[in-house]
């Protein structure tokens, strides 16, 4: 329901229009994001990868990001913070990284 509600308000704001079953993959390829940074974003938990792609793919500001998923800004940032945080986990612990 998060995730959909996230979708809506982007269709609204014409930001980007988002197919239900679009993934990360998607989303990062039409920015020309590295392909293993895609790969490894997939692999974090939702609650965090949803708040990583709002901020950084598509420019949301934290109050935004707060309204739309229904959350305080102060968990917005925390999730931020702990995605980029699980992030360089991840690729530390990939073959060789990015």
């Amino acid at each position: 329901i998060l995730v959909n509600e996230c979708y809506a308000l982007l269709n609204r704001q014409n930001k980007i229009k988002l197919e239900e079953n679009m993934t990360v993959y998607n989303i990062c390829y039409e920015e020309n994001a590295p392909y293993e940074l895609m790969c490894e974003i997939e692999k974090l938990e939702l609650e965090f990868r949803t708040v990583l792609i709002l901020f950084y793919y598509e420019d949301m500001s934290i109050k935004s990001i707060s309204e739309v998923l229904s959350i305080s800004q102060g968990t917005v940032k925390s999730r931020l913070s702990r995605s980029k945080a699980k992030l360089k986990t991840i690729l530390e612990e990939s073959e060789g990284g990015i």
